[in-house]
């Protein structure tokens, strides 16, 4: 039996990375084992209105089975609640056709490039993020509805 020799030990300044190639195998690994693949970046999130519970029926006493009262979006998004439905409904079909007229512009065009674009790169999708504020600023009716939102420290 002949006996090897031992490496040199690692030292603790010695660097170990990554390459470009790797960290996209690793994302495109991941994107295929799960729904992260459908993530939105969390800048596009910011835009719309999370909800505080799943679904529930109201109580009599205002509450929700699972103890949330039946106004949380009043009291989460006083704004928004105050605006009226329509003035929501095209607040959200304004975002919506600038997120996917900027997709489009971008080339990004299926899952897989969305989720890489927008989730993984993230330098590429802080300048989609930074495009989009520009695209928002450009359409007076949306800005305002920002406004109406309570979302306009989005794009300041």
């Amino acid at each position: 039996m002949r006996q090897i020799a031992a490496a040199e030990p690692a030292r603790l300044a010695d660097k170990v990375g990554i390459s470009d190639a790797g960290r996209q195998a690793a994302a495109t690994a991941a994107a295929t084992t799960g729904v992260e693949q459908y993530a939105l970046p969390n800048w596009l999130a910011d835009f719309g209105f999370t909800l505080d519970a799943g679904v529930a029926t109201v109580q009599a006493d205002g509450t929700l089975a699972g103890g949330t009262r039946g106004d949380w979006f009043a009291r989460k998004y006083p704004e928004a609640a105050a605006a009226a439905q329509s003035e929501r409904d095209t607040y959200s079909r304004r975002i919506d056709a600038h997120y996917q007229s900027l997709l489009r512009d971008n080339g990004v065009n299926d899952t897989a490039s969305h989720y890489q674009t927008l989730i993984v790169d993230q330098a590429a999708s802080e300048n989609l993020h930074q495009q989009m504020v520009e695209r928002i600023k450009a359409d007076p009716v949306l800005s305002a509805l920002l406004l109406r939102m309570g979302k306009a420290h989005l794009v300041a």
